[in-house]
């Protein structure tokens, strides 16, 4: 079955969607790739449905893409004595390692590794964006910020940090728990997306990546995508994940064709 088309479809896979009837139906209409989202489900879940998709590839004669998009390291505040709080622009707050519930004038921010990165003039982003505040004053435990774009935020709502560099790996305990039966089980090649990340964190996620790539006969048909939002500046981990995208997208695919055509 060959589709005479460059562009390429990809669709995330859902309980509305998982049986192997729908998931045939979509790939029938189209679909190329099958996003696996492991922000939910169970592994038990998640593997079920990689089954269905490596069935119905057998059954069609072609290869399918399965993308499986891991959490990354997740930021996130900490609670409010009311649940929730109202921030108005103009008007400071503080964030802080204080692990007392926040109000109206400060909040938890119970990750030392953020006020490390950050300095005047540093933009944080509270729950996908919806609040935006400048840090105007930070030390090693805290930072004193003005609010740029205000709105509600309550109990642990995610904070991004888009250009500031991260002392954080893009693998979390979570992630590889969850990548280590893919690699190994199923042969997955792994794909991240991560923000800003220092290079020594880099180097210790790709040296656990080589190691679980160094097997024999591994195919190159799955990729794991993970992490935060990336930053608006491009980092080094950003232009690695375009070129392992680049490359798998186009010089596996001819070279697992061709092996399949050696094999039979």
């Amino acid at each position: 079955m060959r589709r005479q088309r460059s562009a390429k479809i990809v669709a995330t896979v859902g309980p509305a969607s998982n049986s192997a009837e729908k998931l045939e139906a979509l790939f029938r209409a189209g679909v190329d790739l099958f996003r696996l989202n492991f922000s939910h489900g169970t592994h038990d879940d998640h593997r079920a449905v990689y089954d269905r998709i490596r069935s119905l590839e057998q059954g069609a004669g072609r290869p399918i893409g399965v993308m499986a998009d891991l959490q990354g390291p997740k930021l996130r505040l900490g609670t409010f004595t009311d649940k929730k709080v109202r921030l108005e622009a103009g008007k400071p707050f503080r964030l802080d390692l204080d692990q007392k519930a926040g109000d109206g004038a400060r909040a938890t921010l119970p990750h030392p590794e953020i006020f490390a990165a950050i300095e005047p003039g540093t933009q944080l982003l509270i729950d996908d964006g919806n609040v935006r505040l400048n840090v105007e004053r930070c030390g090693k435990d805290f930072a004193e910020t003005k609010v740029v774009i205000g709105g509600d935020i309550s109990n642990h709502k995610g904070v991004n940090v888009p250009n500031a560099v991260l002392p954080l790996s893009p693998l979390t305990p979570v992630t590889i728990c969850l990548s280590r039966p893919k690699l190994s089980n199923k042969g997955a090649w792994a794909f991240f997306m991560c923000p800003a990340i220092s290079t020594s964190s880099l180097r210790s996620s790709w040296n656990f990546l080589v190691s679980s790539f160094s097997k024999p006969a591994i195919p190159r048909r799955t990729i794991a995508a993970g992490g935060p939002s990336p930053p608006k500046r491009h980092s080094i981990g950003s232009l690695l994940c375009v070129f392992l995208l680049l490359f798998f997208g186009i010089v596996c695919p001819p070279l697992r064709v061709l092996n399949r055509a050696s094999s039979s």
